[in-house]
């Protein structure tokens, strides 16, 4: 099994502990209010994208706006318009509107107030007796006005209520409202659940929390549901100096056709009542208050009702998600990783968008954190992997192969746990050393064999080589392993060369220092070996083992009489002979005898090198 398979295999099994990692920082992330932030926002785009659901439902909602028009056209302080509103409750009732709702609160204590105050209260309660219900809104954070319109509907059972409040969210968008809350006495109602309670006749029980026809949906902690924006008509608006303008005109049938069977609003679109919103309208997104109770009335009144998606199936599919991020990571090359993740990233908002289309919210921030936390946490471990991997293959082979060897190792990996491949094998051996040591003191010995073998290991190193190990006085070395090497028999010869030149000139060397010079021979065999860590636990080194490093180490022993015949220090076998031939390296060679080896019952034909370059065997006769 290769490095890259090993370390596969090893950070799958880590994708599950990643998984649960990024999780358990995701839940500590919902702890603050940057990952509301983002959970808004991204519930906000969710909106957005699917704001066309609102076609399939039918407008039953109509709101009457106090615009710029109507303030034209009535040049009074508001608090003195409740005779105008009296005229306008007469027109909607005899109309047939299911039910209105009024989006103002008449706080003025004045005596013109109070007096204008009992109009109004008379024309709710014509109103009221003629089937149409009143719902008269109201601040819940403070006390009802002490006027005679809401005295009345105080005394009322059930009171005809709705407040106005709307809680905003941390970035002071409107996107949940609370349709009641919950009392021992009587529970209180928002505007637009009142008003669609009116309109449907039936009263809403606040303990069992059901909202819409059928519907019932559990709210969330502070007793909240969000708005289905998107999922509901914008509500039409009509101007309120247009419709009072009908009512002068006893246009009755106009106000009819615009009114009839309609929950109608009756709001202000001051700067001071709008609001953001989740991208309902193009721009700043803020609306008057009025179409947010119109859009809440026309929701409950149409059974739509958005529900939170289940927590335990939104942490599943964040798991589910981070498992995937960290299996990408971890599987592919690294500029495959971080695309794939991104990737996975990016899809993880789509369980939030589906979930929409079936009127499911879904925190998609908790999967969007925990798939980006799970590919930080997997490149992190991933390069802490390879880092250490790779610091333990530079520290493996760094002394044993050239730098670029080494960094081929790195890039694609090697075989550690044992393959067969064809390999070159290079074997050389100091002729007559035991009688040098016999001659030499230790002192100097060792520290002209240190010279000797830390030359020779700079040229087969330096030639693409792995220096297996020294035995004793002798080298070992490979040539295609640990990584290919196509020309790996031309390396080999190149490097027995070009060692003989070296020890020509560490000879010179010694010789005027007055050491001893020394003499080597060089055999060279190819062909298949098994090459692998190979050791025990206490000890494993990478290494070669089979007949083709048998058989080198045979043919370096018949150096001696190449030496003797031809002083010829290099040796090397058919075989090896036939790969410098298939990739056109014609060396300088001609034949010996053929030999019987040691330990081999076949004859082995070997070939005495003279230099690099030269014509093969086609020249063997005339050189022999």
């Amino acid at each position: 099994m290769g490095l890259n398979s090993n370390r596969k295999l090893k950070s799958f099994a880590a994708v599950p502990f990643i998984a649960m990692g990024s999780l358990l920082l995701t839940a500590i992330a919902a702890q603050f209010g940057p990952f509301h932030l983002l959970d808004h926002k991204i519930y906000d785009a969710i909106v957005q994208t699917g704001a066309s659901n609102a076609q399939a439902v039918a407008p039953d909602v109509a709101l009457v706006v106090i615009d710029d028009q109507s303030r034209k056209a009535i040049r009074e302080p508001l608090a003195y318009w409740q005779p105008h509103f009296a005229v306008l409750l007469k027109a909607l009732s005899e109309a047939n509107a299911r039910a209105v709702g009024l989006d103002l609160i008449f706080s003025a204590a004045d005596d013109r107030a109070k007096e204008e105050s009992k109009q109004l209260a008379l024309a709710v309660a014509d109103a009221q007796a003629s089937g149409t219900p009143v719902i008269l809104g109201y601040d819940a954070s403070s006390a009802l006005p002490s006027s005679p319109l809401y005295l009345m509907a105080s005394t009322d059972s059930p009171r005809p209520l709705g407040y106005l409040n709307f809680p905003a969210d941390a970035d002071d968008f409107v996107r949940r409202y609370d349709p009641c809350k919950p009392d021992d006495h009587e529970p209180a109602f928002s505007l637009g659940a009142r008003l669609a309670s009116s309109a449907l006749a039936k009263d809403f029980d606040c303990n069992r929390e059901e909202f819409g026809r059928d519907a019932r949906v559990a709210l969330d902690g502070q007793h909240s549901t969000y708005i289905p924006f998107g999922w509901t008509p914008i509500p039409t608006e009509t101007s309120l100096a247009d419709v009072l303008a009908l009512a002068e005109n006893n246009n009755s049938a106009e106000i009819a056709k615009r009114f009839s069977g309609k929950i109608v609003l009756i709001g202000s679109d001051e700067p001071q009542d709008r609001h953001a919103t989740p991208g309902l309208r193009e721009g700043s997104g803020r609306v008057p208050g009025v179409e947010i109770h119109g859009i809440i009335a026309q929701s409950i009144y149409s059974g739509i009702v958005l529900r939170r998606s289940p927590a335990a199936l939104t942490w599943l599919l964040a798991l589910l998600v981070a498992i995937a991020v960290a299996a990408v990571v971890l599987a592919f090359r690294w500029e495959v990783s971080a695309s794939g993740a991104l990737l996975v990233v990016v899809f993880s908002l789509l369980p939030a968008l589906l979930a929409w289309k079936y009127m499911w919210v879904m925190s998609d921030a908790t999967l969007l954190l925990s798939s980006a936390f799970s590919a930080g946490i997997a490149f992190v471990y991933r390069y802490r992997a390879e880092f250490i991997a790779h610091r333990k293959l530079r520290d493996q082979f760094s002394q044993y192969v050239s730098p670029d060897v080494v960094q081929q190792i790195i890039e694609h990996g090697v075989e550690l746990g044992g393959t067969r491949r064809k390999i070159t094998v290079l074997f050389s051996d100091i002729r007559g050393f035991t009688t040098l040591s016999e001659r030499t003191a230790p002192e100097n010995l060792v520290a002209q064999l240190n010279e000797y073998l830390s030359a020779m290991s700079e040229v087969i190193i330096n030639h693409g080589g792995y220096l297996d190990k020294f035995i004793g006085d002798g080298i070992l070395a490979i040539y295609g392993a640990p990584v290919d090497q196509k020309d790996a028999a031309w390396k080999a010869v190149s490097s027995a060369m070009k060692m003989l030149e070296r020890l020509a000139e560490l000879n010179t060397k010694w010789k005027a220092e007055g050491r001893t010079e020394l003499d080597i021979g060089i055999g060279i065999h190819s062909g298949e070996a098994i090459v692998g860590n190979i050791g025990s636990w206490r000890k494993l080194e990478y290494t070669a083992v089979g007949d083709t490093v048998n058989t080198a180490s045979r043919i370096e022993s018949k150096t001696k009489q190449s030496i003797q015949r031809y002083n010829a220090h290099v040796l090397i076998s058919g075989a090896t002979v036939e790969e410098l031939e298939s990739w056109d390296h014609f060396t300088d060679i001609f034949a010996m005898d053929i030999e019987q080896l040691k330990g081999k019952s076949e004859l082995t034909q070997l070939f005495v090198v003279r230099g690099l370059y030269g014509a093969g065997r086609k020249g063997s006769a005339a050189n022999a």
